[in-house]
């Protein structure tokens, strides 16, 4: 019985190491926000099954078998023998995990490793000191493993947010020392990041700017942003406002004081955590607020549900948008005669009563909207429209946006892999129908839709029925409206649900030279590397 007791706890810990860094990674990935987290455990399949796969059904049944033993001590070897069985099981699979290189483990941050460090150690505490049957002490122990995680996730959030505080006031500070820096604020529901980073090139063709890295759009990533980048000679600070629920903008806003905003979009993207539409309107709105009264507002005319954020703003605003032919009324910044090739985009632009015609190395015509801030902006800084056409011509998309790989076997490759929304969808789908051969698209169906997410899969259906060959879905999340749009939009689309290792090597084994493989959100990458 001691050999059978130490097999156990072996393979129990094993399990359990396994089971810290999956959930100290997921809390990692959602960014320590029990909001975000609980709508990823509410509306996916992956994060429902966590507690209803047949695993955690099983231990759930033996655990409540436990009175029934302690009456009938018959059968307790059996019992025993049951939770040891299913705790051997449990570490061979991640040994098998562990071979394969599968294993979920968080970023390596000093965070994440206090997490995981304070977590195994009151495992290994609570294992030491047994209230009940050791091997039913095993069985609780792995039932509060992830309870145990979020502890010290909580804990550890009261001297982090002191710490958070301190700096926020710091960049408050210092940001208020550079009277003459004009900063310009992106938000929006989508198209941030690249309508940050155009700007940012455009303008610093002629200016010294600084502009917040990658997606770091948080109050604590901006603050950093300003202690360490902001210097004496920075003249423009282009800011990227992430927010996922209302006052977050607002607090952003009261860090940086912008002069200028852009608002790229309103839409329903992460309509869950907002809780609906109007609030999201509203969240876009406080950024509107905070600009002075000689501020400017850009908006997206192609983006959503901009009107209602636009018919409140009392300051000078304008529209920038996408048009068919060239628009005959004034006071919009205009886009027309667009034409793209599968290795960039050109258009016109109107705007300030000058025309510009200008050519950018973007895939997909969506990138034009994009690029419009960074031209008007341009301008109203004084750069030519020669300066200007050499800035677009140059453009340089963010990191798997929309960016053209060659991967194994001749086959082509388009990185859409930084982020996922319906509009990057839609966009990257029209984007491949400018190749000839057959086009294969990999999705994870997205998340934080609320109830917009059957409609909005109903329709990435749709379109990949007639803009795709082979449709890969990664996850059961929205399988019957996915399938259901493909059906109804009557194409020759083929429909793949497997996994990532398998739809990668399906891909491998029938796409030709000149294949295109488009790659949405974040799970796609890992398909995507195995055919690098």
């Amino acid at each position: 019985m001691h050999t059978l007791f130490t097999i156990t706890g072996v393979a129990f810990f094993i399990w359990t190491i396994r089971n810290i860094f999956f959930w100290v990674n997921l809390w990692q990935l959602k960014e320590y926000r029990l909001d975000i987290l609980s709508v990823h455990l509410r509306e996916t399949v992956q994060g429902r099954s966590l507690f209803t796969s047949i695993g955690n059904i099983v231990k759930w049944i033996l655990f409540l078998l436990y009175p029934v033993i302690v009456f009938q001590d018959q059968y307790t070897i059996w019992y025993e023998l049951l939770i040891a069985a299913l705790f051997i099981i449990e570490a061979f699979l991640v040994l098998k995990e562990i071979s394969q290189h599968t294993i979920k483990r968080p970023v390596p941050t000093k965070k994440a490793l206090i997490l995981v460090i304070l977590s195994i150690f009151a495992v290994s505490f609570l294992v030491l000191s047994p209230l009940l049957n050791e091997f039913v002490w095993f069985l609780i122990l792995d039932r509060i493993t992830f309870l145990l995680v979020s502890f010290f996730v909580f804990f550890l959030s009261f001297p982090t947010e002191i710490y958070r505080d301190i700096k926020i006031q710091k960049a408050m500070k210092k940001i208020k020392e550079y009277k003459n820096l004009l900063v310009i604020a992106v938000s929006g529901s989508y198209g941030k990041t690249s309508t940050k980073e155009y700007i940012a090139q455009v303008l610093s063709t002629k200016f010294h700017v600084v502009k917040t890295p990658g997606s770091n759009n948080t109050p604590i990533a901006i603050a950093n942003t300003i202690l360490n980048n902001i210097k004496e000679d920075t003249e423009v600070f282009v800011v990227e406002v992430g927010a996922v629920k209302r006052g977050e903008v607002a607090e952003i806003a009261a860090i940086v004081n912008p002069k200028i905003s852009i608002t790229t979009a309103v839409s329903d993207q992460h309509i869950s955590l907002y809780g609906s539409l109007e609030n999201v309107i509203k969240s876009e709105y406080e950024l509107i607020e905070a600009l002075p009264k000689d501020g400017l507002a850009l908006f997206n005319a192609n983006g959503g549900y901009i009107d209602s954020v636009y018919e409140q703003t009392k300051i000078k605003k304008l529209y920038y948008k996408r048009f068919e032919e060239k628009p005959k009324k004034n006071g919009v910044i205009a886009a027309y005669n667009i034409k793209a090739s599968p290795d960039g985009v050109s258009f016109s632009v109107s705007t300030n009563h000058k025309e510009l015609n200008l050519t950018a190395p973007l895939l997909g015509t969506h990138a034009v909207e994009n690029i419009l801030p960074a031209v008007y902006l341009g301008l109203y800084k004084g750069l030519s429209i020669q300066e200007i056409q050499k800035a677009v011509s140059q453009l340089k998309p963010p990191a798997q946006t929309m960016v053209r790989k060659p991967l194994l076997n001749g086959i082509i490759g388009i990185d859409d892999t930084f982020n996922a929304s319906p509009e990057s969808v839609f966009a990257g789908m029209e984007y491949v129908k400018l190749y000839k051969k057959k086009k294969y698209f990999v999705l994870a169906p997205l998340i934080e839709l609320g109830k917009e997410g059957k409609k909005r899969h109903f329709q990435i259906g749709q379109l990949a029925s007639t803009s795709c060959t082979h449709l890969y879905l990664l996850n059961k999340n929205y399988i019957k409206e996915v399938l259901e749009g493909v059906r109804a939009g009557k194409g020759k689309c083929q429909v793949h649900i497997v996994n990532q290792k398998i739809a990668a090597e399906e891909i491998k084994s029938t796409a030709k030279p000149g294949d295109v493989v488009l790659f949405e959100g974040k799970e796609a990458k890992v398909v995507m590397k195995k055919l690098l």
